[in-house]
């Protein structure tokens, strides 16, 4: 659609509106637990939350939780979706405490998918890892490293994501390391 075409060019200021128009009309059409509204939500909050309208994107990464939780099974790898959004976004206002729990319950409901999402629980635990060092919990921080460096290297054939974010993990590990 249009709006994701724009953010696909950067230009959040003509899909922000767009994104609005689309998810009032959805509304108004369909409900607020609509699945499609649900993902405009999604992509309204990522918007808000690129051009640092944080308290916004925040409100949306939550009633985007909630109307998860709702529609879907607490499993379902969307809700894992949205959480670890809303993790990230509460990061990025400094609360890095409540981050840390949002975070943790990401990974539960991505775990709790009879297919989990690989790539995206390892960059949700290298998040977290990346959290808890912050809160100063250095031997937490790490035990999570490891166990990044663990699920990436046992593949028969990681792929460049993972070794970036094999990398990113190794990285961060030095980081800590250095700073005792």
């Amino acid at each position: 659609n249009l709006g994701t075409l724009y953010r696909l060019q950067g230009d959040y200021e003509k899909a922000i509106p767009i994104r609005r128009r689309e998810l009032s009309w959805r509304r108004q059409h369909h409900g607020e637990t609509d699945i499609d509204a649900l993902t405009l939500i999604n992509e309204l909050a990522i918007d808000l939350r690129e051009i640092g309208d944080l308290g916004e994107a925040e409100l949306l990464f939550r009633e985007l939780v909630e109307g998860r939780q709702m529609l879907l099974a607490s499993g379902d790898s969307e809700t894992g979706r949205a959480l670890a959004g809303l993790a990230k976004t509460l990061e990025l206002k400094g609360k890095f405490e409540e981050a840390a729990t949002v975070a943790k319950q990401a990974i539960d409901c991505l775990l709790a998918n009879q297919n989990p999402d690989e790539c995206l629980i390892n960059l949700v635990l290298l998040n977290l890892a990346r959290l808890v060092y912050k809160l100063g919990r250095k031997a937490e921080s790490l035990r999570l490293l490891k166990t990044v460096q663990t699920s990436i290297t046992s593949k028969t054939e990681p792929d460049d994501t993972d070794r970036q974010l094999l990398a990113n993990a190794a990285a961060l590990r030095d980081q800590i390391e250095a700073n005792p």
